[in-house]
């Protein structure tokens, strides 16, 4: 054969592969979408969710192809190249919601949090040592979750760099409008509480940085940041009974995000001892930063409300609403909640210094201390005299 023959295959240039993946992308979106509205699907999401061990045979088809699309969504959204998304951000994002996305990740995650005790999260555990995937309804959930956090981070990234093809701000009154339709707005902060605890009980110690707490915060920050986008940009875009609902279903999660934090140890708190309540003291742990991240977050959306409120780019029900939202008390202690422990965190750093310095303290009081074989001979009277040695002696000077 000759070498100047080109090769039988070729690869197709990137920007061919990258539509071909858009293309895919989008059939497994319709295809999810077109699934979850047939009406046995119908039937079998107003039922609640199965155990794994105890499915039906239609309800593991669902919960197996449900599976299989979502799964293709996601490693399309994390198979976009940097250049991609530079080139046109919120692209997918927009083609996505034009097949209900949104709408199909959140049905399935109102759906699977109804029964969260029924989600067995030790064998994702497992199946991450064995890199092994199954179809179970957590997987299911594991999924869904990493997808919505995917699509959130698509409207960012339109956020940060408007296209004036492309409106960040209808991308955000559409993503807000289908968690609506899902239901997942309205039942999160139900949910939340549950999850942690379930996750907590079966979580066995792990360095994994990511954790399913990961995946419970990050729905949540994704739907907070939704709403937050929207009353940044596209208040006129989204309906005033939305906007309240939003706002209602804000203050239910920041409420649940307290009571998510009580089960985490304080600051302050030995792990050892919490973890003896149920729970390994690294999954603890990761709780804990999970919970004070999203208090974080929590925080700048609290801190961008009451500024639109001040400038006075709300309507006078919806000013009530958040001003009823900021005079929560669980909303204060939240606000409270990250002095408190970087205050704690101080006062318990100042004490082990303390420690240390009272530990340090005699040896550095001796090292200090004169020694008469370096003073002038006339101070070495005023020390007593030792047993079997002389001053003169102890001084250095000839016995």
């Amino acid at each position: 054969m000759s070498s100047s023959m080109p090769p039988r295959r070729q690869e197709q240039p990137h920007e061919q592969q990258h539509e071909q993946t858009l293309r895919d992308m989008e059939a497994s979106a319709r295809q999810l979408h077109e699934l979850l509205q047939t009406r046995s699907a119908s039937r079998l999401l107003q039922q609640p969710p199965p155990a794994a061990a105890t499915a039906t045979h239609k309800q593991k088809e669902l919960i197996a192809y449900s599976d299989i699309y979502t799964a293709k969504i996601l490693k399309a959204l994390q198979l976009q190249t940097a250049e991609a998304a530079a080139a046109a951000p919120g692209r997918m994002l927009g083609l996505l919601l034009h097949h209900k996305a949104v709408h199909s990740v959140g049905t399935l995650l109102a759906w699977l949090q109804q029964r969260p005790e029924k989600l067995q999260f030790h064998l994702i555990q497992q199946a991450n040592a064995a890199k092994l995937r199954g179809s179970t309804p957590t997987d299911v959930w594991g999924s869904a979750c990493n997808a919505l956090m995917a699509l959130s981070r698509e409207l960012w990234a339109a956020q940060q760099a408007p296209q004036p093809a492309c409106s960040a701000a209808a991308l955000a009154a559409a993503t807000l409008q289908q968690l609506e339709q899902s239901g997942l707005l309205s039942s999160l902060h139900a949910s939340m509480v549950p999850l942690v605890q379930a996750i907590r009980q079966q979580w066995g110690s792990t360095q994994e940085r990511l954790t399913p707490f990961y995946l419970v915060f990050g729905t949540m920050r994704s739907v907070m940041f939704a709403t937050e986008v929207c009353f940044c940009s596209a208040r006129e875009l989204v309906p005033a009974a939305l906007q309240h609902a939003a706002l209602q279903a804000t203050l239910l999660m920041l409420q649940q995000l307290q009571g998510c934090g009580a089960l985490s140890p304080a600051a302050t708190t030995d792990t050892r001892a919490a973890s003896s309540q149920g729970g390994s003291s690294s999954s603890i742990s990761r709780l804990y930063s999970s919970v004070f991240d999203e208090q974080w977050f929590a925080i700048g959306l609290l801190y961008t409300l009451h500024t639109l409120r001040q400038q006075q780019q709300m309507s006078a029900e919806t000013v009530s609403l958040v001003e009823q939202m900021l005079l929560n008390e669980a909303v204060q202690g939240l606000l409270w909640h990250p002095v408190v422990a970087f205050v704690s965190l101080l006062h318990q750093q100042h004490q082990a210094q303390q420690q240390q310095q009272q530990q340090r303290r005699p040896a550095s009081m001796l090292q200090l201390l004169p020694i008469p074989a370096f003073l002038p001979r006339h101070n070495t009277a005023r020390w007593p005299s030792i047993p079997g040695c002389s001053s003169s002696s102890i001084a250095g000077g000839p016995q």
